[in-house]
């Protein structure tokens, strides 16, 4: 899964489609998916709006501004293509149904909104829930994530959907600790549903390296150095070895 952001502030520079002014460039936007596509991705992770640690969300208005130019390539260029919209509003992934034969919501507010689930179902189509729920520093992650996958999986089959797969969360709501924990234990979570990981270029690699203590380097720096592709390799191998099944990658040549 191939990660192309419409937004100005993702934290990994490469990932950017829209420069700090706004502006999208149709051109770009086709030749950036065909070369991941080119390059192995099977499906392509489109996101509207940055999750990095301290980012200000937008509206779903000014999300589907975003987004709707280049769903709009989408529908004529690449239908067939598997995509998956990075989104936590209802109104934007029904919207987003006519412009693609093969859509994944990919939300990571899971099972919070329930007029989210009832939009999934509703399209029946493939659902990433991810975890979310904030730890606290002393607690063992891998029985809070199977704790909230149980409750998902209960509102998942009341809402009606039919196909979801986890992603455990790696960055979201847990100490660097609980991180690698996770990553090291994640054959223990269940695995009657696919295990997505989104680990590419993210702060707890990063986090590892000497450069991370020097202040005056940027994350957008960390995030892109050399080193940080390579633990990214490195924490997918893991991954796969725990059992993961799809990879959420900023560089699809590179995932192993």
């Amino acid at each position: 899964m191939a990660i192309l952001n419409l937004t100005p502030d993702s934290f990994f520079p490469g990932s950017r489609l829209i420069g700090p002014e706004g502006r999208f460039e149709a051109a770009d936007f086709v030749s950036r998916v065909e070369t991941a596509l080119a390059q192995g991705a099977d499906i392509i992770d489109l996101g509207a709006c940055s999750t990095r640690p301290g980012s200000e969300p937008v509206s779903a208005e000014e999300e589907w501004a975003r987004l709707q130019p280049a769903l709009a390539l989408w529908k004529t260029h690449f239908r067939e293509v598997p995509l998956s919209v990075d989104t936590f509003w209802p109104d934007v992934a029904l919207r987003c149904r006519e412009y693609s034969d093969k859509l994944i919501v990919n939300d990571v507010a899971a099972g919070d909104n329930p007029r989210m689930m009832e939009a999934v179902a509703r399209m029946d189509c493939p659902y990433v829930a991810m975890h979310h729920e904030p730890l606290a520093p002393g607690d063992d992650v891998v029985p809070a994530v199977c704790r909230w996958r149980e409750a998902f999986a209960r509102k998942a089959q009341d809402a009606g959907i039919r196909e979801w797969w986890l992603d455990p969360g790696f960055g979201f709501g847990k100490t660097l600790g609980q991180n690698w924990a996770l990553l090291r234990h994640l054959d223990q979570l269940p695995h009657d549903r696919p295990i997505l990981v989104g680990l590419s270029r993210k702060s707890m690699l990063f986090r590892l390296l000497p450069q991370a203590s020097d202040t005056s380097v940027s994350v957008g720096e960390l995030a892109s150095r050399p080193e940080t592709l390579l633990l990214t390799r490195l924490a997918n191998r893991l991954a796969l070895s725990g059992g993961a099944s799809i990879f959420r990658v900023h560089d699809p040549a590179e995932v192993f």
